[in-house]
């Protein structure tokens, strides 16, 4: 057996390697930034003091101050930030970080809906940066039927009065009167389907879906409670897949079950959720119901559009997809829309550089609904009544862009993103060394998508 004998020069390489990525990391912090050249820009400036320290965890917040200038108005107070993401956060190809802010107090930040956290996003994968305001256009003026879709503006971040870059403040998906508006009294909940299960329950629902039950502040499940809202989601799974004639009706959300039967969602020991007794019907052949009856068609189509013509790549219901149960009209909606990074062309991973083929129509529910002739023919007259407008906003996109494009060069000169690999960005990338380039290759992608998924729906 041969032994390999590294010289000094490997090591030296390797040193200077090294050096170079500790460089890039702390680049921000050490760049040419001045005020001048990050207020000439308009945008409204969010400094987070740390008094210092690094922001270097995912799991523990650090204690802050904040402060926050834009159109004429000012926000400051207490807050504490942290890390936040996955792929986003561990990757080494990227150094610019996400974060998640959480306020001392709720505020309106910049015309928005009042709350206390506020996702920050990095975008250092999206060298577009409209990636996600895109996709959040197409859900609140095309494909628009959502209870609730989040917001973002773009904010010059500052981390101890140091310029950190270009940054999207964002609405972030939680169960709020602002946020997504619903009451755990009435047996409501909000679901992430994510394979990274970062909350305390989660399961895997009989035909492969990962859901995972949303924390929600003041708000606590017992495991009993928590496996009754398991054992509710597979009942009523199995109306999406046609199973249901074999099976009695998963009980009513707020009803009470008689015994033996499965107790539904919530319903442990709390008794609040024991009101309104009434025996569970039995559901099968001749009933007038369908899965239309106890999953919302229009919020199903409506993301799978915004999903599919993007060709979100997390979309396969791998990440970042979220689902709520109402209790009160005792459906599912999907929604809202979340995460758009890798869309709109911009990783090569599954195909999705791809202007043809189908990305969210691999996630399980969908294999099944793509299959149902209700959900086609919903699908296909969505399409035809909103396929000219969604052609104007691929239009809409340079002009965003024209008022974005000095931010994103002053962000370029910290971060070295244009002509350089930031994962997983796809093939062509040493090409776009210029801010236009990358709002050419998305903007061409999207006109290509449109033409192929009108071949296939037209």
């Amino acid at each position: 057996m041969r032994i390999r004998r590294f010289g000094t020069g490997f090591f030296l390489l390797l040193a200077l390697s090294l050096a170079s990525s500790a460089f890039l990391a702390s680049a921000a912090f050490y760049s040419s930034v001045r005020t001048e050249d990050y207020e000439r820009l308009g945008l409204p400036v969010l400094n987070v003091n740390t008094y210092g320290r690094k922001i270097n965890s995912r799991e523990n917040y650090l204690d802050a101050v904040y402060t926050l200038d834009g159109n004429g108005m000012h926000w400051g107070g207490g807050c504490k930030i942290r890390g936040r993401g996955n792929s986003t956060w561990k990757t080494v190809d990227t150094s610019k970080k996400p974060y998640l802010l959480k306020l001392d107090e709720a505020e309106a930040l910049l015309g928005m809906g009042s709350a206390r956290r506020w996702v920050l996003k990095a975008s250092a994968t999206d060298k577009s940066f409209l990636r996600d305001e895109y996709a959040f256009f197409l859900a609140r003026r095309i494909w628009n039927r959502f209870a609730w879709t989040p917001q973002q503006r773009f904010v010059t971040l500052l981390v101890n009065g140091k310029y950190a870059g270009l940054y999207g403040l964002q609405e972030k998906i939680e169960v709020g009167p602002e946020r997504v508006d619903m009451e755990a009294a009435d047996g409501s909940i909000l679901f992430k389907i994510d394979e990274h299960r970062n909350e305390q329950f989660s399961f895997t629902s009989r035909h492969g879906v990962l859901f995972n039950i949303v924390d929600t502040d003041g708000v606590s499940y017992s495991w009993d409670e928590f496996f009754a809202i398991q054992d509710f989601v597979n009942e009523r799974e199995r109306w999406l897949y046609g199973e249901q004639d074999r099976l009695a009706e998963a009980a009513s959300w707020g009803n009470a079950t008689a015994e033996g039967e499965t107790a539904a969602p919530g319903q442990g020991e709390t008794a609040e959720r024991k009101e309104a007794a009434a025996p569970a019907e039995t559901m099968g052949q001749g009933t007038g119901k369908d899965w239309t009856s106890y999953f919302d068609l229009d919020s199903f189509v409506d993301w799978y559009l915004v999903n599919e013509f993007t060709k979100n790549h997390d979309s396969r219901f791998q990440a970042s997809c979220f689902i709520s149960y109402d209790g009160k009209q005792d459906k599912f909606f999907m929604g809202p829309v979340w995460d758009f990074d890798l869309s709109s062309g911009n990783t090569d991973a599954a195909g999705c550089s791809r202007s043809d083929g189908y990305i969210t129509a691999q996630a399980f529910w969908y294999e099944r609904l793509l299959q149902d002739e209700l959900f086609m023919t919903a699908l296909r007259d969505r399409w035809a009544a909103t396929k000219d407008e969604l052609a104007a906003s691929i239009d809409a996109i340079q002009g965003w862009a024209d008022e974005l494009e000095d931010a994103a060069v002053l962000n370029d000169r910290v971060w070295k993103s244009f002509g350089h690999r930031q994962w997983p960005n796809p093939s062509g990338w040493r090409k776009r060394k210029r801010y236009q380039d990358e709002i050419d290759y998305m903007t061409a992608y999207l006109r290509a998508r449109l033409a192929w998924l009108e071949s296939q729906w037209g």
